[in-house]
């Protein structure tokens, strides 16, 4: 569509469309196909990340969107006529979509995507083969190799690294795509790059030392990057946007032959047409093994005592972490006042030396407080996915109802997302003691920096005794009323 408008104007969307369209489907001989829409930003990353995409509302000021959506919608409607199954979910980048299905399908099929997006390299595989229209390549392993020198499956941390100006995504400042390949091929991933283990290496040069300094926004970056696996669809997607996505796999594609080719004639367009299986039997039974197996909504727990709370998170598969070992959660009497929220705090020993430092300053024993965390999964130094976060959010609402705290303190930018309406930058929020609501429950929340952020940077103290003097100020007052 955006190929179409920039190659000559709004007024030539549907003719573009539908000759770029075919030129793919005759190129590789296709019968099944699937066109996956973008309607609108991202929901998720939005509510994550404001700015995203921000940088691309200039362009849209100069073309007539208007115009521009008509000739889009009676592009799907001809296509449609062909057997082309047009997918589109509100909310629901078609990116996202796309990863999907890439991977559902490569189970049975080869796969081929057909776009310039180079976000969509993270995807490629043996099985899965991207072709850029444009350039009329094929990109597969050996490709994003040669010209990235990553593999596909390093490409969102190569990405968190130097940022996307495209997406409004600003990676670390200074760190360019050659010190970023440099640090990939010595350290590996982001999860290696943060060890603390690491951290007195990069803090040597001025360069490096700006991802100590920034590790949360590179998490953060990382997060918006990453496409999501199939098995967090139904952390993407809320229940509006799960209910469309399904009626969009079941909505009837009438081909017709008779109205196919007399509408492409109308409009002019010079393109060898075919038409195309719909998939109407391969989706339903996408949907019944996505509905059965592999993407588990949000639920609705009632437990009689915690010793089911308990169970149900060792069982616990929401997402897409699927950890082997997964550590009794949580820890701490049922009736504390005081919940500790973090990541990996009730089993990370560097992280409880600055709990119990907290704990002495603000005059609470640790056996009086609940301790849990935002994922229940030992994740190390990974970037919490926002699917990890999403599916546990469930467990924090039970532990809510369960203990009635009356403060929170939230540790890392994973713990404030879950209990703020800030999604990142905790740094900008240290100190910060309002009363919040969550699920429908209401106490009031602290926010610190993670403790492994003081370990990898020492500097950050300030900050951290900052927000343990205000948690004190806030206790005292309390303890005098």
């Amino acid at each position: 569509m955006w190929r179409a408008v920039y190659s000559r104007d709004e007024n030539y969307v549907t003719e573009g469309i539908l000759t770029y369209f075919f030129d793919i489907l005759n190129k590789f001989d296709c019968s099944n196909v699937l066109i996956l829409w973008d309607k609108g930003k991202s929901r998720w990353r939005t509510t994550m990340y404001p700015e995203y995409k921000a940088s691309r509302e200039d362009r849209k000021a100069k073309i007539n969107l208007k115009e521009m959506g008509i000739q889009k919608e009676d592009a799907k409607r001809i296509l449609s006529y062909f057997g082309v199954r047009n997918i589109t979910v509100p909310g629901v980048e078609a990116d996202d979509m796309i990863a999907w299905f890439a991977e559902y399908f490569a189970h049975t099929h080869k796969v081929l995507i057909a776009s310039r997006d180079k976000d969509l390299w993270q995807l490629i595989s043996d099985r899965v083969t991207i072709f850029d229209p444009l350039s009329n390549t094929l990109v597969q392993p050996v490709d994003v190799q040669e010209e990235l020198g990553i593999t596909p499956s390093l490409i969102p941390d190569w990405k968190a690294l130097v940022g996307d100006p495209s997406d409004n995504i600003k990676g670390v400042k200074g760190i360019g795509n050659k010190t970023a390949l440099k640090l990939i091929e010595e350290y590996g991933d982001i999860t290696s790059l943060l060890d603390p283990a690491n951290s007195k290496k990069l803090l040597a040069k001025k360069t490096t030392a700006k991802i100590i300094d920034k590790s949360h926004d590179l998490e953060h970056s990382y997060q918006l990057v990453k496409l999501p696996v199939l098995g967090d669809m139904g952390h993407f997607m809320n229940e509006v946007e799960l209910k469309v996505f399904h009626e969009e796999l079941e909505k009837p594609v009438v081909a017709d032959s008779l109205k196919a080719p007399l509408e492409i004639e109308l409009i002019g367009a010079r393109c060898h047409q075919r038409f195309v299986s719909d998939l109407s039997e391969e989706l339903e039974q996408f949907k019944a093994w996505v509905d059965a197996e592999k993407v588990v909504k949000p639920l609705s727990y009632q437990y009689p005592d915690l010793g089911f709370l308990t169970d149900d998170v060792n069982r616990c598969r929401g997402c897409n972490m699927k950890h082997p070992s997964i550590r009794s959660q949580p820890l701490g009497p049922s009736n504390a006042n005081i919940m500790l929220l973090g990541k990996d705090i009730t089993f990370d020993e560097p992280r409880m030396v600055y709990l119990d430092e907290l704990l002495e300053n603000i005059e609470i024993k640790k056996d009086t407080c609940w301790l849990t965390n935002v994922c229940k999964c030992p994740s190390g130094y990974s970037p919490l996915l926002y699917s990890s976060i999403e599916a546990c959010s469930r467990f924090l609402k039970e532990e809510l109802r369960l203990v009635q705290p009356k403060l929170i303190i939230s540790f890392g930018n994973e713990a404030m997302a879950s209990t703020t309406p800030y999604k990142y930058g905790v740094l900008r929020h240290v100190g910060e003691i309002e009363k919040q609501t969550i699920g429908d429950y209401s106490c009031f929340v602290a926010v610190l920096p993670d403790p492994i952020d003081i370990i990898r940077s020492p500097g950050k103290i300030a900050d951290w005794n900052f927000g343990v003097d205000k948690i004190k100020e806030f206790l005292d007052n309390r303890r005098k009323k």
